[in-house]
């Protein structure tokens, strides 16, 4: 009898010790599988959040592409042309972060139209911009903190990306919660430094002005003079430019204006907070550091020792040195001259658009100019053209001043 009990005792722990034992097991399988769906839902948040964190940044890009295009003022006030006000705290935001974390992009559309991207009055991303991948971003422009909401005057402006990433998996805790969100601000300036307002703009203090026969045009339209002159300090400019004109060669210089149609635009251009720059050595010294990569990337013509302009060419051409157009050749866009030459124009050359004579030498923080040179003559021809010069300034794309990524405990 005693040894029954004891086998049944012995049965009894060994029973025992199994079901601890398959409890343990099934106890470390469960802790496994809870940190296995962890960090996997860990890893499923981050690829999302860096999904998200890419889409934005594509957005960023995709409005520095948009915003030579647009008209600053039209596209704060969206294609319905009424500002709305700023009194949604989150007014700036393409939508509202809580919405965009739990919204359905197929069935979301925006509420107001400012800032909104447009063309034609039509939105360009009504829904957004979707991704292959899934996510889409969407943007909105407000301007910069120091002027009106309302009015651009500074060409300095706002655009907010925000990426919205579908989450693969639910979190069962925050079941309404469907996107990984990021949103980034870029603050950006549209260049117009180079929007040209007449056939001929001139910057510097003297020149050498050659005019051949009579048939020769500049011509600046109904609106525009003809020639602008920028001065940087000296008052030889507008004399030189008349000294060896004739009679009959002065009525070919027309535009707004008695003929030849000049007028004196240095102090216009100094209070325009836009184009006040020309006047600013850093400026310039930028534009010299960034003119090979504009050239390679963005299609500038580029011809820093001069020659004869090889082809017709539309958009922007840039040359120093004598620069030859002659024969039948065109430009229809904008021309930049930077000096160390002649600009020379003959036979039935023609510039459809303007263009910018200047010979800046920069020191340190100093601008001193040097001697300006044109010569026309034959039937050649510099006629202002604004939808010329506006789809030049294209290639110039929009400087980034700074950018930030933004977050919902941020004041937005």
């Amino acid at each position: 009898m005693d040894e029954l009990r004891t086998s049944e005792s012995e049965a009894g722990l060994a029973l025992l010790a199994a079901l601890l034992t398959t409890a343990l097991v099934a106890t470390l399988v469960w802790v496994l599988s809870v940190q296995n769906l962890i960090q996997w839902r860990l890893l499923q948040g981050v690829e999302a959040r860096l999904y998200s964190m890419v889409l934005a940044q594509n957005g960023i890009e995709f409005a520095r592409g948009l915003l030579p295009l647009v008209d600053l003022n039209q596209l704060l006030s969206g294609p319905d042309g009424s500002f709305s006000g700023t009194g949604l705290a989150e007014w700036r935001n393409p939508l509202p972060f809580a919405e965009a974390r739990r919204m359905d992009p197929e069935s979301w559309t925006p509420g107001r139209d400012d800032g909104l991207p447009f063309r034609a009055g039509a939105l360009l991303l009504p829904n957004g911009y979707p991704d292959p991948g899934g996510g889409r971003f969407y943007l909105r422009f407000s301007n910069n903190p120091e002027e009106p909401a309302h009015q651009d005057r500074d060409g300095v402006i706002l655009v907010r990306s925000m990426g919205v990433a579908p989450l693969k998996l639910q979190d069962p805790f925050l079941a309404s919660t469907r996107n990984s969100v990021t949103l980034m601000e870029s603050r950006l300036l549209q260049e117009t430094a180079f929007r040209l307002r007449s056939a001929l703009t001139l910057v510097g203090n003297s020149g050498d002005f050659q005019w051949t026969g009579n048939q020769f045009l500049l011509d600046g339209g109904l609106q525009e003079p003809a020639v602008r002159f920028l001065s940087l300090g000296g008052d030889g400019l507008g004399p030189d430019f008349l000294l060896n004109l004739s009679p009959a060669q002065a009525q070919r210089i027309r535009g707004a204006g008695p003929k030849p149609s000049l007028r004196d635009s240095t102090d216009t251009y100094r209070e325009d907070s836009r184009r006040r720059s020309l006047f600013q050595a850093a400026f310039w010294r930028h534009f010299q550091d960034q003119l090979p990569s504009l050239s390679s990337a963005l299609g500038i013509v580029h011809l820093p020792e001069g020659g004869i302009l090889p082809a017709t060419d539309s958009g922007v051409v840039v040359a120093r040195g004598n620069l030859v157009l002659q024969g039948d050749e065109r430009v229809r866009g904008i021309l930049l001259h930077l000096g160390g030459g002649a600009v020379i124009l003959k036979d039935r050359a023609r510039i459809t658009g303007g263009l910018w004579l200047s010979n800046l030498s920069v020191d340190g923080d100093t601008i001193s100019a040097g001697s300006l040179s044109l010569r026309l003559s034959g039937s050649a021809a510099i006629r202002y053209d604004a939808n010329a010069v506006r789809a030049a300034l294209r290639s110039f794309p929009p400087t980034q001043l700074g950018w930030r990524l933004l977050f919902p405990e941020m004041e937005l």
